[in-house]
């Protein structure tokens, strides 16, 4: 179980990668960051909903009792208020934070600034799990986010753009992205997780759609949007955050969160073979200092 929990944490984290390529897709075809998000999270609800139908029906006909007890029929609503706050926040709240970040720094800079994330997941570990950090962790972690950073940036930290709000919007991105895992870890002990956040993408859709104009409709029924809609929903969304949840289950939320990182090399790949994207010397080795740096979070019980 617990190797399980590393294989799909970083599994996870390897098809977010695709994210680029689905966010790409649709705005070529003229969608804005709050209607490209919009779809983003309706259709991997919609699916979700499809995927928690399946699931049931296999449950119901289950022999083992401990698996059928472990998904509850009824999620109170003291639960739902906390469902609400997470899909508010870190599905809804982080798009925007995120693309306005954007606007302000540039690409690089937010996504340095998104992948502050599992930092703050380590500090709120500490205060609502109290999971301790050891120092040979640290170091792995330092060097995760120093190679993710020297990936980023190529070496060329002049690169690198600051302005006070713009890092303010970056780093309440970050924050909304690590707090996602706290909040689910928070109430998924008793509840299916999987469930947890499929019912998050719903909650983040109406969030959203407070930002879409009436007139979207028009371009949303368009078949290449569907089709672009259709695949970051189910793939680098719907499917990742599954594999995402189950391994909260079985390994420490704050490791499930460093590892998930892999998202950074991972998208630079995709974007090799899909973009037609180069990687120079400081790319690669950006690369491999993650790498390193994983194997050996992995390794590190303590």
């Amino acid at each position: 179980m617990l190797n399980n929990g590393y294989f799909n944490a970083i599994m996870a984290g390897a098809i977010w990668g695709l994210i680029g390529i689905g966010s790409h897709n649709l705005s070529s075809l003229g969608l804005n960051s709050y209607e490209i998000s919009f779809l983003r999270v309706f259709y991997a609800f919609l699916f979700g909903l499809i995927y928690l139908k399946i699931g049931k029906i296999k449950n119901e006909r289950t022999s083992n009792k401990i698996h059928r007890k472990f998904y509850k029929k009824h999620i109170p609503w003291d639960v739902w208020k906390y469902l609400i706050v997470i899909g508010s926040l870190s599905q809804g709240a982080l798009n925007i934070f995120f693309s306005k970040a954007v606007t302000e720094l540039g690409t690089i800079t937010a996504v340095l600034l998104l992948a502050t994330g599992p930092l703050f997941t380590v500090i709120m570990c500490r205060v609502f799990f109290n999971e301790k950090l050891s120092f040979y962790k640290g170091i792995a972690i330092i060097a995760i986010c120093f190679g993710a950073t020297l990936l980023l940036t190529e070496g060329n930290f002049y690169s690198l753009k600051f302005g006070y709000y713009g890092i303010f919007l970056g780093l309440m991105s970050g924050v909304c992205y690590g707090f996602y895992p706290i909040g689910i870890k928070k109430i998924g002990l008793d509840y299916d997780p999987v469930k947890l956040t499929i019912y998050t993408f719903g909650i983040a859709s109406l969030f959203l759609m407070l930002f879409i104009k009436p007139d979207f409709i028009k371009i949303a029924v368009m078949p290449k949007v569907i089709l672009g809609g259709l695949f970051y929903g189910i793939i680098p969304t719907l499917i990742a955050y599954i594999l995402f949840a189950r391994a909260v289950r079985t390994i420490p939320v704050s490791t499930v969160s460093i590892l998930s990182l892999i998202e950074i090399p991972s998208a630079t790949l995709f974007g090799v073979f899909f973009l037609s994207e180069t990687i120079g010397f400081y790319k690669g080795l950006g690369i491999l200092i993650m790498a390193v740096g994983m194997v050996a979070l992995k390794l590190i019980r303590r």
